[in-house]
């Protein structure tokens, strides 16, 4: 392995990346086929790249594959076979037995070169990629970052797949990405969290090495303060990624005032920061009791009516915002007294929108749910006649 330097927050740090993946294939013949880790990536890496076309009539023979060695032994098998046949000797059924044991070998070690090396190509690639993110250029004002913006796109390819990204974090790619956070190009910090977002997404150790790494702050700071839209945008997808069903990702969110960071997200008039901060909002409150009345206390049922009585709001965010009012109300019976303010004039807002959006099937998510608040609402509600 090569340390690599790389720098963040005014420090010099050697990251260790190595030339090729700690992989290992395990291949296994089991009734002809192949078992191995990447197997639904390689084929349909090669399914793109080598087409596909139907071979052996209606035998699925597979020999089109085998180097002159395998056809070789394969030959003689086939002729210890026949001799077999014709002889029925104790003698000729020992030498075919002997040449089928050597066939099945042969073939293992001919599928275990050939699947290595596709997998050791990957695995190169992605070497390949981090060791450029690691670039001088990666941290400096004016440079050409074409290659950068490639290696991020080679490493995007991979991040879907869960051995791909175990792969990536084991290489010290984490460390990496952490640190392209810090760059002053906006494409690289912006492909840098969307890629490690995709990373961690459902992957339990990701998120746990991830969180070590102070990514939660870093995240909300640049959610807060990051000059680029999109990068707020794919800062706050990252954060979501790391705290929904993600227990600690979860407690560091809300230990560094991630509440706050939500509230400015939504008061920002970027559609896209509302409706993420809003879904992430409604997730954690949802599953998690402790927090309601913090949220409640922040005014964050003032905000979501805010945004509802606003003309400019559009469809998506109505929806969402209705979506996560409606979930506290039904959840939590503060939240609910807290709709009902007569100042808020949420029952109002919603009686209005109904009217508007009933029986369109566009809209159907959106009326269930304003249907669903008007179910909350006690038998003697003086405003009844509003619905």
């Amino acid at each position: 392995m090569s340390p690599v330097g790389l720098q963040g927050e005014g420090c010099l740090v050697a990251i260790p990346v190595p030339f090729f993946s700690p992989l290992t294939i395990q291949v296994e013949i089991l009734g002809g086929s192949i078992l191995f880790p990447h197997q639904e990536g390689v084929t349909k890496c090669a399914r793109m790249v080598c087409g596909t076309r139907r071979t052996g009539g209606n035998r699925r023979k597979g020999s089109e594959w085998w180097d002159e060695e395998t056809k070789k032994v394969v030959e003689e098998k086939k002729r210890a076979f026949t001799d077999w046949l014709q002889n029925r000797t104790r003698e000729s059924y020992e030498r075919y037995k002997e040449k089928k044991r050597e066939v099945k070998q042969k073939r293992k070690a001919f599928l275990e070169e050939v699947l290595t090396g596709l997998t050791a190509g990957v695995a190169q690639k992605i070497a390949k990629a981090l060791k450029c993110l690691t670039s001088e250029v990666t941290y400096l004002s004016g440079e050409d970052i074409g290659e950068q913006e490639e290696a991020l796109q080679d490493l995007e390819e991979y991040a879907d797949d869960i051995n791909y990204a175990i792969d990536i974090q084991n290489m010290g790619g984490f460390h990496v990405l952490i640190g392209c956070l810090e760059s002053p190009h906006s494409k690289i910090r912006c492909g840098a969290a969307s890629l490690i977002g995709d990373l961690v997404q459902n992957n339990s150790k990701g998120q746990e090495e991830m969180l070590t790494l102070g990514a939660v702050l870093k995240f909300l700071r640049m959610l807060d303060t990051d000059v680029e839209e999109k990068c707020r945008v794919k800062s706050l997808y990252a954060l979501s990624c790391l705290a929904r069903d993600c227990p600690e990702g979860e407690k560091q969110f809300v230990e560094s005032g991630g509440f706050s960071y939500l509230m400015r997200a939504m008061q920002s008039g970027i559609e896209k920061l509302v409706v993420k901060s809003t879904f992430l909002l409604s997730n954690i409150a949802q599953k998690n009791e402790t927090y309601k009345d913090e949220i409640i206390g922040m005014g964050y049922i003032e905000q979501l009516s805010t945004l509802l009585n606003m003309e400019t709001t559009s469809d998506v965010t109505r929806e969402h915002c209705t979506a996560a009012l409606v979930r506290l109300a039904s959840s939590y019976h503060l939240a609910l007294a807290e709709c009902l303010r007569p100042e808020l004039n949420i029952r109002r807002t919603f009686a209005v929108r109904l009217e508007t959006i009933k029986g369109k099937e566009q809209y159907k998510e959106e009326e269930d749910y304003i249907t669903e608040f008007f179910r909350l609402l006690p038998e003697d509600d003086p405003e009844e006649n509003i619905r």
